[in-house]
């Protein structure tokens, strides 16, 4: 099968997409990176600005303390909870308030 040749405008249409689709890989992995060397940094290099492209002095201590706290499982409990109550309070509402269209014939 013969494959059409590409004129100059899709070549140039082809870069101004790519070039578009970087700018926002850029614009949305740069935050997630900088969250992650950020979360291994020393907090007092974060806070004067000094961790930029690289982590400064990669620490764990953050970790460790959120680990050690009682409080993160109490979060994720109470999002456990949140969620099931929700989605069966969801359900219910929608079984009940769709229960006569289900008995309804055509």
């Amino acid at each position: 099968m013969k494959t059409k040749s590409t004129g100059l405008s899709d070549r140039v249409s082809d870069v101004i997409l790519v070039a578009i689709c970087v700018v926002i890989l850029v614009i949305i992995a740069y935050p997630l990176y900088y969250l992650l060397i950020a979360s291994i940094s020393d907090p007092y290099d974060v806070i004067n600005g000094k961790t930029f492209l690289l982590p400064s002095q990669v620490t764990i201590d953050g970790y460790i303390s959120v680990f050690q706290s009682d409080e993160l499982f109490t979060g994720f409990k109470n999002s456990v909870m949140y969620t099931i109550i929700g989605t069966l309070f969801s359900v219910t509402i929608w079984r009940v308030t769709n229960s006569p269209f289900l008995w309804v014939h055509p």
